[in-house]
């Protein structure tokens, strides 16, 4: 893992979602509120889509691209990574700032709601 997939997945380990093409959508709408809160976790710039509900990748992650842009493929590598018993994250960790922010965050999400969030953002 590079530095940015690095801060990206122990984001995602501190939100609770494990790193998987599977959850990618969730994925991608955890680092965009992230994101709102000023916590940098994307390794791609994301947006939100008020249509459907969800963040995105620009152009990348829309169709006939759907699902091959980077942030997936960071999401994909990832996973592979982890899957083969590699974790590059096991010494690093996140500011003592973002680690408040993001359990912060983690609640506002249990009590809120995802969808709500997102919708406020």
């Amino acid at each position: 893992m590079n530095r940015l997939q690095i801060v990206f997945k122990l984001g995602m380990d501190i939100l609770g979602i494990p790193v998987k093409i599977e959850n990618r959508q969730e994925l991608y709408d955890l680092a965009y509120l992230a994101e709102q809160q000023g916590i940098h976790l994307s390794t791609q710039r994301l947006l939100f889509n008020p249509h459907t509900g969800h963040a995105y990748c620009p152009g990348i992650e829309m169709p006939p691209h759907a699902g091959r842009g980077y942030l997936s493929d960071d999401i994909q590598e990832i996973e592979c990574e982890l899957a083969s018993g590699v974790d590059d994250s096991e010494n690093w960790k996140l500011d003592d700032t973002s680690i408040r922010k993001l359990h912060e965050l983690k609640v506002s999400i249990a009590r809120e709601g995802l969808a709500k969030l997102l919708a406020e953002g």
